[in-house]
């Protein structure tokens, strides 16, 4: 059986980094509000379904470095993997 998650991790991105994460990320076509609204809804969402949100506020720098230091390369899923561990640690 599959233990099922209670929590939620999102990167918010540090303040006025929006361009940069764009770069970094490839969504280039996501604009700040679009953003925002994304993740509040996301969050609206996870509140809802009962689980505890975690906001990691990290440079696009502290992200890159942390995905380096792991060996990883940049997508969703290792930008996930890096949070989780450093939630765990």
């Amino acid at each position: 059986m599959s233990e099922e998650a209670e929590s939620m991790i999102f990167w918010i991105p540090a303040i006025g980094e929006h361009t940069k994460w764009q770069e970094f990320t490839g969504n280039d076509q996501i604009d700040q509000t679009q953003f925002t609204d994304t993740m509040n809804q996301a969050i609206t969402a996870a509140q809802a379904d009962g689980l505890e949100v975690i906001k990691i506020s990290w440079s696009v720098d502290r992200m890159k470095n942390e995905l380096l230091l792991a060996g990883l390369e940049n997508n969703a899923h290792n930008r996930a993997a890096v949070m989780t561990v450093y939630m765990e640690q």
